[in-house]
């Protein structure tokens, strides 16, 4: 199953009728543009597949064309493997045709359809891809009065004496070339046991009840067995995985069929799933507006939150917004220390930024494949420049490993395991209103950023709408953040929010990430407000497929009182988390995990 991988073409920047194909998102160098998916080949040899060439034009620079021969034409280079594929239709395969357009220099794009665009010739056949058009999830149920009875299907719904699927393997839900029916029968004088096979006629005491989907009877690359386990009794039952050991009571397992094994991911590492090169912009994010907000002061609404920021990690959380008074010059029970402590307008909320740290770096330590964003923000007026010494004074003993302070969007690969600082700066702050961090500039020593860690204007990702209440916009961020500005008109605030989910794929295509602040005040106050707002995007969410396609960038999308929209994948935290642009072949997202509900209880 490692062996399929995406092929993304990417296109010249200077040229926009430049094409070329390779199995990494991120650009090749400067010249090129982030890869889009363009069809599904091997990253190694498999039996029946051959190496794909790439071959470049010798008298102009990045001109290439891709075929299944090493020599290349008159006047272009011999070819270098970029990827394998078949080189004749097999089962499972669809075409990739190669369009020319004339030139100097001849132009080449692939993709799997045969018709041409303006200017290009009509496809003809290159070679031959993986066809996954068809593939769906299969589900296993267990009985509710029988722990030990199985049913199998496409669904993951929960039925009647059955409970809700969880996924198995994958298969297909129609037949392609080279696949079977999967057959599923039915015991005969017993309700509910059933086994799985490719024969339509059914053993003694069983009877046909229909086809329960598609795989294959023999291994074709890229496809693992399905063992069938028996356990003894009257009828016998039967259960389907991917691994050939067997559970105590029930039998070593016997090939069955061959289908695709699952990537499956829950809510405390779904991050793993993200291909490596894919910019962080494009990355649909859910967070928490205000994180540590969870107490209230005189009947004041500075509550947000109900969990802890370890709970909000565990439950998918991975953009946090933390408030950080400089001194607590006047709070009580203060034992800690007296720097940073997290407040939300006057209340102080029981925990200090070194504390927020150390939960962060424990669950990245755990589940390395994520990253944290976080916005460090000053919420009392003050000295930035005391600030921002203070900031890297408390977290100096973990910038190295734990911390992300460059101040340019990165990749995902370049930034797991870290936490990414967003500095919330204020270009317009003066001497008598200073809310923001300092540019990272002391105008009386030209040398002053080099206190930062990295980047000359300053480390962490620059910020400009922390203290905006509407829209603001830099180099970085497309921020909606009107947190008063709509709070009369929820209708209003909503459909800002709305527009700027649909704004956030064209701002990943720019280089730009999209936060995108559901939160607001005034009105009913905070916890009124969210149920009303989470509610409504919940079910703006579960029906957001543009052009049909699920796999897209929603932007980072802070919220309170997460959980509030419930605990289940069409809960409003999940669906964010399953609408990814670029997340690895096959991969199912489960949600919150059942110990991490406990935890969160």
């Amino acid at each position: 199953m490692t062996a399929l991988t995406y092929v993304y073409w990417h296109r010249a920047a200077d040229i926009p009728d430049r094409y070329r194909l390779d199995t990494h998102i991120a650009p090749y160098n400067s010249t090129w543009g982030t890869g889009e998916i363009a069809f599904v080949a091997y990253n190694t040899h498999i039996t029946g597949t051959v190496p794909v060439y790439r071959h470049q034009a010798l008298n102009a620079s990045s001109y290439f064309y891709y075929d299944t021969n090493k020599i290349g034409k008159p006047d272009w280079s011999d070819g270098e493997i970029a990827f394998y594929a078949y080189p004749a239709k097999v089962p499972g395969s669809v075409p990739v045709y190669q369009h020319t357009a004339p030139g100097t220099t001849e132009r080449f794009y692939y993709d799997t359809n045969d018709f041409n665009n303006s200017g290009w010739s009509k496809g003809e056949v290159a070679f031959y891809a993986c066809d996954i058009s068809d593939l769906t999830f299969v589900y296993w149920h267990r009985a509710t009065d029988s722990p030990d009875r199985y049913y199998y299907d496409t669904k993951n719904t929960e039925e009647p004496g059955w409970s809700k699927g969880e996924a198995a393997f994958a298969a297909y839900s129609t037949q392609i070339s080279g696949t079977i029916p999967i057959y599923r029968h039915y015991a005969t004088n017993a309700s509910g046991y059933y086994y799985y096979d490719t024969h339509s006629t059914s053993k003694p005491g069983w009877n046909l009840e229909n086809t329960a989907f598609f795989a294959y009877a023999t291994p074709i690359p890229g496809t693992v067995p399905i063992y069938q386990h028996s356990a003894p009794g009257t009828p016998e039952k039967f259960y389907y995985d991917t691994n050939i050991s067997n559970h105590s009571g029930w039998s070593t397992g016997v090939i069955a069929f061959y289908a695709y094994t699952i990537n499956q991911t829950f809510s405390n590492n779904w991050m793993s799933a993200i291909q490596d090169g894919s910019p962080i912009s494009e990355i649909s994010i859910p967070g928490t507006h205000d994180s540590c907000a969870r107490f209230e002061k005189n009947l004041i609404h500075t509550q947000c939150q109900w969990f802890s920021i370890t709970q909000q990690l565990n439950r998918g959380i991975r953009f946090l917004d933390i408030r950080c008074k400089f001194k607590a010059d006047d709070e009580k029970g203060c034992t800690q220390g007296i720097y940073f402590p997290i407040h939300h307008a006057t209340t102080f909320q029981h925990i200090f930024f070194e504390e927020v740290q150390a939960q962060c770096i424990a669950f990245l330590t755990e589940n390395p494949s994520e990253f944290i964003l976080m916005n460090v923000q000053m919420e009392y007026e003050g000295d930035g420049n005391d600030f921002r010494e203070k900031f890297l004074e408390l977290t100096a003993p973990y910038q190295t490993v734990y911390w992300y302070m460059k101040d340019t969007i990165p990749a995902i690969n370049e930034c797991r395991g870290r936490i990414v600082l967003i500095r919330a700066y204020d270009p317009n702050q003066t001497e008598k209103n200073k809310k923001g961090w300092p540019s990272g500039i002391n105008p009386n020593d030209p040398n002053s950023f080099h206190i930062w860690p990295d980047g000359e204007h300053g480390g962490g990702l620059e910020w400009n709408g922390f203290d905006n209440d509407g829209e603001s916009h830099n180099i970085i961020f497309n921020t909606q953040n009107g947190w008063e500005k709509w709070s009369g008109n929820p209708e209003e605030k909503g459909n800002m929010v709305e527009k700027y989910i649909k704004n956030a794929e064209q701002n990943a295509v720019d280089g730009k990430i999209t936060l995108n602040f559901a939160s607001y005040a005034k009105s009913h106050g905070p916890g009124p407000n969210a149920q009303g707002m989470n509610t409504r995007l919940k079910n703006f969410l579960g029906n957001y497929r543009p052009g049909g396609k699920w796999g897209i960038a929603l932007g980072t999308i802070p919220l309170d009182f997460i959980g509030n929209t419930g605990d289940s994948n069409e809960a409003l935290e999940n669906l964010i988390i399953e609408h990814q642009k670029r997340q690895a072949l096959f991969t199912l997202y489960n949600g919150i995990a059942k110990w991490q509900l406990k935890i969160s209880s």
